[in-house]
């Protein structure tokens, strides 16, 4: 499987300017759940996404 994404995507601006290792990863992996979830595929970490999701939309408010 190929995962597409739009350089120009607001998403990818944000992480372009995350300093946090962490938060970083969590972008990448919810682009990637997204990206499955799109394509009709279960999650293995459905919990996991949803976390992340959530943490996300926090630290967006902040």
């Amino acid at each position: 499987p190929a995962l597409e994404v739009n350089p120009s995507h607001p998403i990818l601006d944000l992480m372009d300017k995350e300093s946090d290792e962490e938060r970083f990863a969590d972008w990448a992996h919810l682009l990637l759940d997204q990206a499955l979830l799109a394509d009709g595929a279960q999650l293995e970490d459905s919990a996991g996404f949803v976390r992340r999701m959530n943490e996300m939309f926090v630290a967006l408010k902040a």
